[in-house]
């Protein structure tokens, strides 16, 4: 297995990624079926040693939002600055499920947006956001969700239609 994962390096990401579950299901005797990543944004960009589980992963491009160094959130893209890249991130594996995912605007009882903490971004091959969908049941053009730190509600994300891109058209 390589130390970094470059994202767009390969035309089958989805199953290089989860062949790291499947060590990991390996290595600590788990049912797959309950993994998931953990998605860990990073400051350092190289390394010298592998984690113990997981993999280091680069590459990956924001759509409609960016990615904030120095609060280590999601954020509004800059002006006129339709895509940025995503830090280096580390996909642990875990034994969890993923957050909730609101697709619809979640209130507090006072009237407040409800923020939890994440925004569940779909990573996408292209920024076609469509694929044709396989036999397998997935779509060609859909790799996986990554789970994202943020301070706005899901609501806010999905409205800007922002996503993730392994990569850029141009």
């Amino acid at each position: 297995m390589p130390l970094q994962f470059r994202t767009p390096a390969t035309a089958l990401t989805r199953f290089a990624i989860l062949c790291y579950v499947q060590n990991f299901a390996r290595r600590y005797a788990l049912p797959v079926d309950t993994l998931n990543f953990e998605h860990v944004m990073l400051d350092q960009e190289t390394f010298t040693e592998k984690p113990e589980d997981g993999v280091y992963v680069y590459g990956p491009f924001c759509e409609a939002c960016r990615w904030n160094k120095e609060t280590r959130l999601l954020d509004e893209s800059e002006p006129k600055v339709l895509f940025s890249a995503m830090p280096t991130m580390w996909f642990e594996p875990k034994v969890q499920g993923y957050p909730n995912a609101g697709w619809k605007e979640e209130r507090m009882p006072d009237g407040t947006l409800k923020v939890e903490g994440v925004y569940m971004a779909p990573l996408y091959n292209t920024s076609a956001r469509r694929g044709v969908l396989a036999t397998t049941g997935h779509s060609s053009n859909f790799v996986c969700t990554l789970v994202v730190p943020t301070d706005r509600p899901q609501s806010h994300w999905i409205k800007r239609g922002s996503a993730m891109l392994m990569q850029l058209n141009d």
